[in-house]
């Protein structure tokens, strides 16, 4: 499973040392670091460059969440990720949290299961409402 992480990233709102960290985390859990840089210090384009997992890094200008977000997500999606991780700068994982973890997360097919249980609910209590009218209806006869 291919696992991109998406940040938006400003380093005067951040700072470089939080920055730092959130990309020395991220490096351990996922195959691919895309970076949108709205406005960042030539110290945090030479920071990029210590993480081999960063793979683009794409400058923006102006303040559009909006634009860049949809930028970034089709962006990671040419990349062929199977899933797409969107994680702001100032977000670390726990120490504890391993690679192994979240794959078994990506391979969790239980959301899956449960929407097919909660159908198959739904059917059943269909099939008893029908019944209860079919029988009052044959009672009043």
């Amino acid at each position: 499973m291919k696992l991109i992480a998406i940040l938006r990233i400003k380093d005067s709102i951040t700072g470089l040392q939080i920055i730092n960290d959130c990309l020395k985390n991220l490096s351990v859990l996922v195959d691919e670091i895309v970076i949108f840089d709205n406005g960042s210090s030539p110290k945090a384009f030479s920071l990029y460059k210590k993480y081999p997992k960063i793979t683009v890094v794409r400058k923006t200008h102006g303040f559009d969440e909006g634009k860049d977000r949809n930028l970034a997500l089709n962006l990671a999606r040419s990349r062929f990720a199977n899933w797409i991780l969107w994680i702001d700068a100032d977000e670390v994982f726990e120490r504890t949290v391993t690679r192994k973890d979240l794959e078994i997360y990506m391979n969790d097919n239980s959301s899956g299961n449960l929407i097919l249980g909660v159908v198959l609910v739904l059917i059943l209590v269909f099939f008893i409402l029908l019944l209860f009218f079919y029988l009052r209806i044959l009672l009043q006869f």
